[in-house]
């Protein structure tokens, strides 16, 4: 009875903390490029902006290994990775897919989150002061990702992420 009990331990390690731990990789890599993308954008925007107009100001700033922020003038997009894996809820329509049917560990995701802020807002840690939440970009053990935004729901795979 005691080493059943035992099986079932390492069944449960094999199913899910294997599995969490490479979605986790797997979301902090993703994250990496996301951060190094921004990161020459900002370089992109001031070198070209700054001819026009000087006094505006775009960088992007790490903020630590799981935030990093984009500020363009009055704005800034504040991007976020949470350190912990979810599974989608049973009752959200990912269950309907056939690729989720074929394999429902792919249900469990790392998350990066986009919020907009007014930069003040951070500038001065006005706690009380809301920001948007623009997006979220879902990444699982495969490195497919699904964004969901304000306006729609996008999937991508990891080859569409290669080429921004």
């Amino acid at each position: 009875m005691e080493t059943d009990n035992y099986s079932k331990i390492l069944s449960e390690f094999e199913s899910k903390a294997s599995l969490k731990q490479k979605i986790f990789r797997n979301t902090t890599e993703v994250f990496g490029l996301l951060k190094t993308q921004l990161s020459k954008i900002a370089v992109k925007l001031q070198t070209d902006y700054v001819v026009k107009d000087p006094s505006v100001e775009v960088h992007f700033k790490e903020s630590g290994k799981f935030e990093g922020q984009l500020k363009f003038s009055g704005d800034m997009l504040m991007v976020s990775m949470h350190t912990n894996v979810f599974a989608f809820d049973k009752t959200h329509s990912i269950y309907q897919t056939k690729y989720i049917k074929e394999d429902e560990s792919l249900s469990f995701c790392g998350t990066i989150y986009i919020h907009n802020f007014l930069a003040d807002s951070v500038k001065y840690n006005r706690l009380a002061d809301e920001g948007s939440l623009i997006a979220r970009i879902l990444v699982n053990k495969e490195k497919h990702f699904m964004v969901e935004g304000r306006v729609r729901l996008i999937s991508y795979t990891k080859a569409w992420l290669k080429t921004l």
